[in-house]
């Protein structure tokens, strides 16, 4: 992941150790909600490409795959990555995993996902890397194709805390976050046809609330 602010604690290290001796279920209610709008959009067919950015310990994407599709699992983190694959041969799905910077170019080929599914994986960049990975997303996905995403927003609880690296951008006990509001949301989506932005609160890996943006979008045909 590439930072504009160099004394910025690395991200890698921190997903790393995260998914080492923390991580998360993938079962609480806004996850499976998520999982579930996801698949519920997806097109029939024999063969439904799909890609889930930031797929952490690839809950989301053994579902993806269970359900069907062909599933390329992407996440920087090594530890995500071998845990990814460890889970997929243990339940001998067909899940690919990549171990790739979301800030960098996506390593998938123009007009060839049907769906990209991002829950909470969007909102570590700065503005200019942010709108690249937008326009990433637009690229690899079918005319048509489905967005679904979840991202923290500035109504959270943790929005303003820790150390300010950029606008509304903190970073709190070595965690990295961008809190999306409304109208940042909204300039975001300029070139997607947008079928749901839903605000929302729950809790998510942890025992505190957390506020986020649910959202649908679709490339237009």
């Amino acid at each position: 992941m590439t930072f504009r602010t160099a004394t910025l604690p690395s991200q890698v290290h921190f997903w790393d150790t995260w998914h080492l001796h923390r991580g998360a279920t993938g079962e609480d209610p806004l996850h499976r909600e998520l999982r579930q709008r996801f698949l519920d959009l997806m097109p029939a067919g024999e063969r439904v490409n799909v890609a889930d950015l930031g797929c952490g310990q690839g809950h989301d994407a053994m579902a993806f795959a269970a359900a069907g599709l062909t599933v390329t699992a992407i996440d920087f983190s090594p530890v995500s990555v071998r845990q990814v694959r460890h889970l997929a041969g243990q339940a001998h799905r067909s899940v690919a995993a990549v171990c790739h910077n979301l800030a960098e170019p996506l390593p998938l080929s123009a007009d060839s996902m049907h769906g990209v599914y991002a829950h909470l994986s969007l909102h570590y960049f700065d503005d200019a890397t942010t709108r690249s990975l937008f326009a990433e997303i637009r690229r690899v996905l079918v005319a048509g194709g489905v967005l679904v995403f979840s991202v923290k927003s500035t109504d959270d609880p943790y929005f303003g805390t820790g150390d300010e690296v950029g606008p509304n951008m903190y970073c709190r006990n070595g965690h990295l976050r961008h809190f999306f509001g409304s109208e940042y949301l909204e300039s975001l989506l300029v070139e997607w046809k947008q079928e749901d932005v839903r605000p929302c609160a729950g809790r998510y890996a942890s025992q505190e609330p957390s506020a986020f943006f649910h959202v649908v979008a679709r490339k237009p045909e």
